[in-house]
């Protein structure tokens, strides 16, 4: 979303100060700034979840590793498909 938005700042086009469009063009500026905060913040929680999920996954195969192969082979990709699918 954030790309559609800094499309319109892409030929370097100034922010007119008093100009009509100014308070359009700062309130697009910030829903950018917003959804760039808002993806990186996702992107961080998926990374924190996964490296959560791997040190689980560690744990139990010490103490359950028959167990834990099955699991693995039934999500398949899942732990580094979500990351890419984000990044």
């Amino acid at each position: 979303m954030a790309n559609v938005i800094s499309k319109r700042f892409e030929f370097k086009q100034p922010i007119l100060v008093g100009h009509h469009s100014e308070r359009k063009a700062r309130k697009e500026q910030e829903r950018m700034n917003s959804n760039m905060k808002n993806a990186v913040q996702e992107r961080d929680k998926i990374q924190h979840y996964n490296w959560k999920l791997r040190v689980l996954l560690h744990t139990l195969t010490r103490k359950y590793s028959d167990l834990v192969n099955i699991f693995v082979k039934s999500i398949g990709g899942l732990l580094d498909g979500e990351v890419q699918a984000v990044a």
